[in-house]
């Protein structure tokens, strides 16, 4: 598939980030989920981490219409992976069409979650499906495993379709170390430019491990997922997202990486600096958004201390593909609790508070924000793990929530979309 025809077709954006959730009840953290939160908690990052400033410019405004024309593989809308809870992703690819993937069963929609069909591959019973990602209603893979719970690397299958799910191909993938603890399995993703060219990105750690030492373990197929090979391990055990053929980006806490040799060699690319006056330490918060004319964003975190330590969200800005990067511009407000970002297919930005009473967004670039009431407040959602939003007023959210609250209490996940820019929202899966 022409990479001008895709960009073309796809215009929805999400930032995938690996989120480290409010930290849930003893009972929760006991029970295995299905997927594991991969960040050190923001506390004790705050103590233990620190990141070196370098100035760089900020650049010049690019006009929204720009950036909203003919948005490059960098913007098609990675999946939403959770950590807790039943639901291990979800991606919508537009205002009407997406899926969501629980450890079992995976689910289409082309209502905007009216209705869903399931389209698990079939071959698939038994295995833990573990990601999955499409670049169009079409075109899409599925990655499942028969997990070992002793640590164990355990062989990989990909499913793929071009059918939207009517029928799959069944390959493997090879075996790799899937990092697994009482809270489930380390993240994993997958990053396709086209019909062909797809990478895997999983968390690995060997048993007896501490967490810092885990691993990025990566695979690439060119041939559209029927082979796989294994490319040398990342920098970090975080996400990743290609743009091209040879070029990608992986971020992780600190530190954005680059590589342009198709995922052999990375390189790290500047730190950023704060605006003058801003202080505070900043981080990474996800994966760049980058557009066909090369702007682009990647959303970022501010920690400073007043006196309580205070997270802030904001968006570094590119005008050259990534290459430089300004200096965030910074949301309104700030809490203890992490926020969670977006960047629209319109070019808006999006910053839910870490509380989720309210959402903010800016259609300049960061430069003015708008700050409206959420309707989450008080609906029990204890857990965000990613927004995307098609367009400005369009947009899902994958959250978690706590039944009961006993020594029994549980984790579900919930998909919620909204119609009115994030002013109410609407639980669509489960139904």
């Amino acid at each position: 598939m022409p990479e001008d025809d895709l960009g073309s077709r796809l215009t929805g954006v999400a930032d995938l980030g690996e989120r480290a959730a409010q930290r849930p009840p003893a009972g929760v953290r006991r029970r295995r989920g299905r997927r594991r939160v991969a960040w050190i908690t923001a506390t004790a990052l705050a103590v233990v981490l620190a990141i070196g400033l370098a100035g760089l410019a900020v650049r010049d405004r690019v006009g929204l219409d720009q950036v909203a024309d003919n948005p490059s593989a960098g913007s098609i809308p990675l999946p939403l992976a959770s950590d807790l809870g039943p639901i291990v992703g979800i991606q919508f690819l537009d205002a009407i069409s997406g899926w969501a993937l629980t450890a079992g069963r995976l689910v289409w929609t082309d209502s905007g979650g009216t209705s869903w069909r399931t389209i698990t591959p079939t071959g698939a019973d038994g295995l833990d499906l573990l990601t999955a990602f499409f670049l169009d209603p079409r075109a899409g893979w599925v990655v499942a495993a028969d997990l070992p719970r002793d640590g164990r690397p355990t062989e990989l299958t990909a499913f793929r379709t071009l059918d939207g799910g009517t029928t799959w191909q069944r390959s493997t993938m090879g075996s790799v170390s899937v990092q697994q603890s009482e809270d489930g399995t380390g993240p994993m993703n997958l990053s396709f430019v086209d019909g062909r060219h797809g990478w895997l990105r999983v968390t690995s750690r060997l048993p007896g491990q501490r967490a810092e030492e885990e691993t990025g373990t990566l695979l690439r197929t060119s041939d559209g997922g029927r082979t796989w090979e294994r490319l040398p391990d990342a920098p970090t055990p975080g996400g990743i997202r290609f743009v091209t053929r040879q070029r990608g980006w992986q971020t992780w806490i600190d530190a954005l990486w680059e590589t342009r040799d198709g995922g052999r060699s990375w390189v790290a690319v500047p730190s950023l600096a704060a605006a003058p006056g801003q202080g505070g330490r900043l981080e990474f918060a996800g994966l760049p958004t980058i557009f066909t004319n090369g702007a682009g964003f990647v959303p970022v975190l501010r920690y400073r201390r007043d006196p309580e330590l205070v997270l802030e969200a904001g968006f570094a800005e590119t005008r050259d593909g990534g290459t430089t990067w300004s200096a965030p511009r910074l949301a309104p407000g700030g809490s203890r609790n992490l926020p969670t970002m977006a960047v629209a297919g319109s070019g808006t930005l999006l910053v839910l508070s870490g509380d989720q009473r309210t959402l903010a967004s800016s259609d300049d670039h960061g430069r003015t924000w708008t700050t409206r009431r959420s309707g989450l407040a008080g609906r029990g959602f204890t857990a965000t793990y990613g927004m995307t939003f098609p367009n400005a007023t369009s947009g899902w959210l994958l959250s978690a929530f706590l039944d009961g609250c006993g020594p029994g209490c549980d984790s579900k996940g919930a998909v919620l979309s909204t119609r009115s820019a994030g002013r109410s929202w609407a639980v669509i899966f489960p139904d």
